[in-house]
């Protein structure tokens, strides 16, 4: 065999060998997997190098032969890397599609020279088109695995891309077959190349769906489990105003009969837990009078100058939740500030019928935005960062907006909300 043989024999198995480990290098790996890797290379390499010796020919042996070294590179995958089946069957269809779309979009050029390129050359621009494509495929797809599988929402469609592709490839022999010209052949490549992008593209949309079903999951259990802890919480705050009220009474019935230090001493210490704040607004009140404790304790400086009536359209568990992750956010920011920087602000600017309340504190170090709200710094971001997100869900729902600005030090978070 020639050297340009060898490599028309073995392209398409280390193409799409390739596309199968980039795609599946982030999920579980087994046991012995450099040797597990090699060995499940093994038999489709070796199919590929039989076939050349066996003198048949035709479209239906062509297509058995392409599909057969396919499902043989399967083994190196499921060999090496641990995941479910319809990760397997995702990152099977996947590889075709990219090493199809990769060796289709090689064949328009060599079409479009006139087939005149150097076996040498041919090599270095298939080489060339398969990287670009394999690194694009890295960054919309392989990134998007959870580093056990891939999350799929619709087995279906995963199941029509694969027809599709199946479609797509016999159409493909035919071509080159059948194919009477040049012309032919560059438009049943031109086919090819749009059929497996529209395959992948529904793949890339199931991974899509997936993880926006899961946020929305995860998003509203988090306004469950507020509400869940915005009654424990008001419960809480009744009890402890009442206790406080009761034990003021009990003081001033004290007076004269203990030292007057002691007494405001004693005093001092209850005004802490009867530091309430009262904005016109049940469940403001509370979340105002739960994150005021904790900045008091962290030598925090808490104003709010908000009219509470202001929300009284939204339900209260929203109103919890809302200004509950906007002032943990502010207290985790300036925990670990110098004490003239541990301030947290809240602020309301009515106009035009709408009023803005803007949530200020002070930073430090570097944020990142993406669509108006910064990324969590919390090194954990699989599992953290809903935050935001659910703040944002919320201010929606009720026909307002949320947006983020940080500038000089300064962190600010700004709600516009109609009034009623």
């Amino acid at each position: 065999m020639t050297f340009g043989e060898i490599w028309g024999t073995l392209n398409f198995p280390l193409g799409l060998l390739i596309a199968e480990y980039l795609i599946c290098m982030r999920l579980p790996k087994r046991k012995y997997f450099w040797l597990a890797l090699v060995l499940g290379a093994v038999p489709s390499v070796t199919l590929s190098i039989v076939w050349k010796f066996i003198p048949v020919s035709g479209i239906a042996w062509t297509s058995f032969k392409f599909f057969a070294v396919f499902a043989l590179t399967m083994i190196m995958p499921v060999a090496a890397f641990k995941t479910d089946l319809w990760s397997y069957l995702f990152a099977g269809i996947s590889s075709y599609c990219i090493q199809h779309i990769s060796y289709q979009s090689y064949s328009i050029i060599d079409v479009l020279s006139k087939h005149l390129m150097p076996i040498w050359a041919q090599i270095i621009l298939l080489i060339f088109v398969s990287a670009a494509y394999y690194v694009a495929l890295y960054f919309m797809l392989v990134r998007r695995c959870d580093g056990e599988r891939y999350n799929l929402n619709n087995h279906m469609l995963l199941i029509i891309a694969g027809i599709v592709i199946v479609i797509t490839v016999v159409i493909s022999f035919l071509g080159v077959i059948y194919g009477a010209s040049g012309r032919i052949t560059l438009i049943v490549c031109l086919f090819s190349v749009l059929s497996c992008m529209l395959s992948l593209f529904l793949e890339l949309s199931l991974l899509s769906l997936k993880k926006d079903e899961i946020e929305l999951s995860v998003l509203k259990h988090m306004l469950y489990e507020s509400q869940q802890q915005y009654e424990d919480s008001k419960e809480s705050i009744d009890v402890i105003n009442i206790k406080c009220h009761d034990l003021k009474h009990q003081i001033s019935a004290l007076k004269g009969k203990v030292a007057r230090e002691e007494l405001s001493r004693i005093s001092d210490a209850i005004d802490i837990y009867d530091n309430s704040f009262k904005t016109g607004n049940a469940a403001l009140d509370v979340v105002l009078t739960e994150k005021g404790l904790i900045c008091k304790n962290k030598g925090i400086r808490l104003t709010c100058m908000l009219d509470g009536t202001t929300l009284s359209n939204m339900k209260q568990c929203d109103i919890y939740s809302l200004f509950g992750n906007a002032l943990d956010n502010a207290i985790n920011s300036v925990s670990n500030l110098e004490e003239n920087c541990r301030s947290v602000s809240i602020r309301e600017l009515k106009r035009n019928g709408f009023s803005i309340i803007t949530v200020e504190n002070y930073y430090t170090g570097e944020l990142t935005f993406i669509d108006g709200l910064p990324l969590t710094t919390n090194s954990d971001k699989d599992y953290h960062g809903f935050g935001m997100k659910s703040m944002k869900m919320i201010v929606g729902g009720y026909g307002g907006e949320l947006s983020a600005t940080a500038s000089d030090g300064i962190f600010k978070l700004q709600i516009i909300l109609a009034r009623h």
